[in-house]
């Protein structure tokens, strides 16, 4: 084993200037990261090398955080594409079910557009049930503070029934 001692002194310069256990590393070839870490456990460092480490950790933090919305973006990119291309094929499916554009009209109509499920909401305070081959789709109206009440649509799907019809 040979004797580093002039690459912990300039390890050590090194991390007093603010330089990261990466960074050292990369000027002293072959430095185990067990090793620096030994010689720095007893190391001051000053103000500018805290605030230089401090603000390497946050641009670190930064970049990934920005990878991060790179890589859901992407995800929701092929979830968006794939459930377009499911909706394609159930569009040519279902387009001659008698209730398939009713509910697409409810749906435009009083649909909420905005979270990842299919919901139907209104202030009339009606309740109604569609029902066309043994599948059906209840609408129940529940009643809120005063006059004003919403209605919740919930689409179960059997195994060989689609909420619109027989398939």
């Amino acid at each position: 084993m040979k004797l580093r001692v002039e690459d912990k002194r300039r390890a050590i310069a090194l991390r007093q200037a603010g330089h990261t256990y990466s960074e050292i590393r990369k000027e002293i070839i072959d430095l185990p990261k067990g090793t620096l870490a030994g010689w720095m456990k007893n190391i001051e460092l000053s103000d500018h090398a805290l605030k230089r480490l401090s603000k390497k950790m946050r641009d670190g933090i930064d970049r990934g955080r920005f990878q991060a919305i790179l890589a859901n973006r992407a995800k929701r990119l092929q979830r968006e594409i794939k459930v377009a291309a499911a909706a394609r094929k159930e569009f040519r499916q279902f387009k001659s079910e008698p209730l398939f554009f009713t509910g697409i009209a409810l749906y435009l109509a009083e649909g909420t557009k905005t979270v990842a499920c299919s919901n139907l909401l209104t202030q009339t305070p009606h309740s109604f049930k569609l029902s066309v081959g043994g599948s059906s789709a209840s609408l129940v109206s529940r009643e809120g503070n005063g006059a004003s009440a919403f209605i919740s649509i919930i689409l179960t799907r059997m195994s060989d029934a689609s909420p619109f019809g027989r398939r």
